[in-house]
C-alpha cells in the first residue's frame, strides 16, 4: 500500500447516487420481506445450498435472519470503504493526474459489487422463504455459474478501465 498516494474527496455524480440508492433499497425491501413473511415459515428452512443449488442443510426458522445480517454488514462495510479508496489496490502506479479517475473508477467497482450482492442475497433469501410453500428448495442449477459470470462482469470491466489511459 502506497501512503503517499492523494486523498481526494470525490463528488458522487447523479449514477453513484441512484447505485447507492438502490443498494439502500434493496437492502430495506430484503428485511421488510422478511419480517413480514416470518410468521409464514415452517419451524425449518434451508440454511445451506449445494453448487446444484439444492438445499443441503436446515435450520430453525429464525435463521433466516443471518444472511440478511451478513448483506447489511457487508453493505455497511463496503460503503465505509468506499469513503477511502487512496488504500485500495491498483494495478497501476496512482498520481496526481490520475488519481481522480482511478479513485472514481475503484469506488464504482465497489458500489457495483455491492449492488450485486445485495442482489444475490436478496434472491437467496427469497428462494428459502418460497421453500415453505413447498414449490422449490433450490436456487436452480445455473444459480453458482451465473453467480460467478455475473461478479467478474464488473470486475473485468472496471480492471479494463483502469488500464486505460485517459
Amino acid at each position: 500500500m502506497q501512503h503517499n498516494r492523494p486523498k481526494i474527496k470525490l463528488q458522487k455524480t447523479t449514477f453513484e447516487y441512484l447505485i447507492e440508492i438502490a443498494n439502500l433499497a434493496i437492502l430495506v425491501l430484503t428485511w421488510l420481506y422478511i419480517f413480514l413473511s416470518y410468521s409464514e415459515l415452517n419451524s425449518e428452512i434451508p440454511v445451506h445450498f449445494n453448487a446444484s443449488g439444492e438445499a443441503d442443510r436446515y435450520g430453525g426458522k429464525q435463521s433466516i435472519f443471518l444472511l440478511p445480517l451478513i448483506s447489511t454488514m457487508l453493505f455497511i462495510g463496503l460503503s465505509v470503504l468506499n469513503k477511502y479508496p487512496h488504500i485500495f489496490n491498483y494495478p497501476t502506479e496512482i498520481t496526481e493526474e490520475n488519481a481522480k479517475r482511478q479513485y472514481r473508477n475503484a469506488s464504482n467497482l465497489i458500489r457495483i459489487l455491492n449492488l450485486i450482492i445485495g442482489f444475490v442475497f436478496a434472491y437467496i433469501i427469497y428462494e428459502t422463504i418460497n421453500a415453505k410453500t413447498g414449490n422449490s428448495e433450490t436456487l436452480g442449477k445455473w444459480f453458482l455459474p451465473t453467480f460467478i459470470i455475473i461478479i467478474n462482469i464488473p470486475a473485468l470491466y472496471f480492471l479494463t478501465k483502469a488500464f486505460k489511459k485517459k
